[in-house]
């Protein structure tokens, strides 16, 4: 069936007054938070932009005006220099004496150069094992090179007469003390010729000193005979 038109609606009345708010109920707890979660890793920082061109430099501003010097003080005036009073006049230069004359040169020495000698003794007939004392005449000091015999011997030189005597009982196969006077000594087991190398310096010590070589002869051929000694020498002394 169908429904016919709705009467208007009539004005609302009046609102009545609103009642009083209930109080409010307590409030319940809160829930317990949960954990928090782990921060991821920090992104990578962008690149940095370009500079930005640096702005043009302003105008420098005028320098200011220099102060005025001051006056330069006045020099005072130099006086006048006095004069120069004369030289005096020099003095004599006194003569000099006449030079000495010179005196004559002496004569230049001539260079000779020193000759080797030969210095030969020989002793009488001696017995086999016997000693017998010579006296050769040869330098004061010398440079004494070669020793010879003519026969087997024992031969001893000496500085002196006295250096002889002290060592008369000194056996054959014995060294002689340094400093006993001794200046060589050969043994030959036949005619022969003893070098002295290096060759070995001789001297007298007779006072004042003379040109004699003392020396020693033993006998050592096996029978009686008269030995002789030659020495070979250069004299060092006049």
């Amino acid at each position: 069936m169908a429904i016919g038109p709705q009467g208007r609606i009539g004005p609302q009345g009046s609102r009545g007054p609103q009642g009083s708010r209930g109080p409010q109920g307590s409030r319940g707890p809160q829930g317990a938070i949960g954990p928090q979660g782990r921060i991821g890793p920090q992104g990578a920082q962008g690149a940095r932009g370009p500079q930005g061109a640096q702005g043009a430099r302003g105008p420098q501003g005028a320098q200011g005006l220099q102060g005025a010097a001051g006056l330069p003080g006045s020099k005072g005036l130099v006086g006048p220099q006095g004069a120069r009073g004369p030289q005096g006049a020099q003095g004599l230069s006194g003569s000099g004496g006449p030079q000495g004359s010179r005196g004559p040169q002496g004569t230049s020495g001539s260079a000779g150069t020193l000759a080797r000698t030969t210095i030969t003794g020989t002793t009488a007939s001696i017995a086999n094992a016997a000693s017998a004392n010579i006296t050769l005449t040869g330098f004061k000091s010398y440079l004494l090179s070669k020793i010879a015999t003519s026969h087997a011997a024992w031969i001893t030189l000496y500085v002196s007469n006295a250096a002889r005597t002290a060592d008369a009982t000194r056996g054959e196969q014995v060294d002689p003390l340094p400093g006993s006077g001794v200046i060589a000594e050969i043994i030959t087991t036949g005619a022969a010729t003893v070098l002295l190398t290096p060759a070995t310096i001789g001297w007298n010590n007779d006072v004042p000193p003379s040109t004699s070589i003392y020396a020693k002869v033993v006998n050592r051929s096996g029978a009686s005979a008269a030995i002789t000694v030659t020495l070979t020498a250069v004299q060092l002394e006049s």
